[in-house]
This record gives C-alpha cells, sequence and structure tokens, in this order.
C-alpha cells in the first residue's frame, strides 16, 4: 500500500521502531525507499504519559531500545543515519526545527502548518484520539514546562517498575539524544 502510494507522490507515515524491530532489518530495499526521521522524547515525559495511558505497558513497548536498534541499523547497515529529532526541541522553536526536518525531507516551508483550528479533527485521527488528545484539541505547538522529575515521580510513586523502565531506556535516550546533534 505504502509503495503504491508512493508511486504517485510523497507518503509520510508514522510508526514506531518497537513495532517494527526486527522485522524491518529483512527488509533492506523497503528501508533504503524511505527517509527516516526518529522523534525523541524526554524518557521521564514519555513513561508518565505511557503510564497513563496504559498502565500494563511493558519494558519492551517502552520503545526507546528498539528505536536505537533501528537507529544503528539505519546507520551501520545502510549507512544513512536518520534525522532525529527531539519533542523538546520542537515545541521550543517549532519554525526552526520544522525548516530543517522539511529541508530533509525535500518539502516546502509552509507557515499555515504552524497553528490549526482546534475544532477539526484531522481526517483519520478519530481512533487516536485518547492517545494525541492534548494535540487534536489545541490550535498549535506549545512547550510543556512542567519540571520532567515530577512529572515522571508523580506516576513513579504508585507505579516504582517504571524506574526500571527508565533507567534501561534512559542509555538509549541518551545516545538518540546525542545522535539528534549530529542531523
Amino acid at each position: 500500500m505504502l509503495l503504491g502510494a508512493a508511486e504517485i507522490g510523497p507518503v509520510f507515515f508514522k510508526d514506531m521502531s518497537y513495532y517494527m524491530v526486527p522485522r524491518i532489518f529483512e527488509d533492506e530495499a523497503f528501508s533504503r525507499r524511505m527517509r527516516n526521521v526518529f522523534l525523541i522524547r524526554d524518557p521521564r515525559r514519555s513513561i508518565a504519559s505511557y503510564y497513563k495511558l496504559d498502565p500494563t505497558f511493558s519494558l519492551e513497548e517502552t520503545g526507546i531500545e528498539a528505536q536505537w536498534q533501528h537507529y544503528c541499523f539505519l546507520r551501520d547497515e545502510l549507512g544513512e543515519p536518520p534525522m532525529v529529532i527531539e519533542a523538546e526541541a520542537v515545541a521550543g522553536d517549532p519554525e526552526a526545527v520544522m525548516k530543517r526536518l522539511w529541508a530533509y525531507v525535500g518539502l516546502p516551508y509552509i507557515e499555515a502548518a504552524f497553528e490549526w483550528d482546534a475544532a477539526e479533527v484531522p481526517k483519520g485521527w478519530e481512533h487516536v484520539r485518547g492517545w494525541h488528545n492534548d494535540a487534536v484539541s489545541s490550535s498549535g505547538i506549545r512547550r510543556d514546562d512542567r519540571d520532567p522529575d515530577e512529572v515522571f515521580e508523580a506516576v513513579a510513586v504508585e507505579a516504582g517498575h517504571l524506574r526500571e523502565y527508565l533507567a534501561h531506556h534512559g542509555v538509549f535516550y541518551d545516545k538518540l539524544k546525542a545522535a539528534a546533534g549530529v542531523d
């Protein structure tokens, strides 16, 4: 389906490396057809957010380790390291980060992309409203000024195993964050 759509024009799709690793490693030709961009988010925030939506998620489902494995495959096996963008950088300076992203994928700058009507839910987003309610109900990109340690501790108090998740995935996040400065 994706390859068919790509014959007509550019295709954007979002997926989590956790869903594709290791199967994506078996289809090098498919991987070579993509411009990969990895969006990373402070794991204190992402783990806390994930827990609020699904308190039973697993260490593996946290996904940052798989994202690092995917990054390494693209960098080492295909020689095409993906662009890595920090969510906090997007929120801090959306226009600058998006200009770099659009240049990387070959799209023009679109000033109108930074504001939208909160009343208009994009077609196809209805089924993800629970996961992306803040984005769906907003009218622009905004920064989360809450302290990430406080955000994490608020959920870790009741779910101590999340500290293990943070310790495990924090190592991979740090590696991806370092790669964000290389793109």
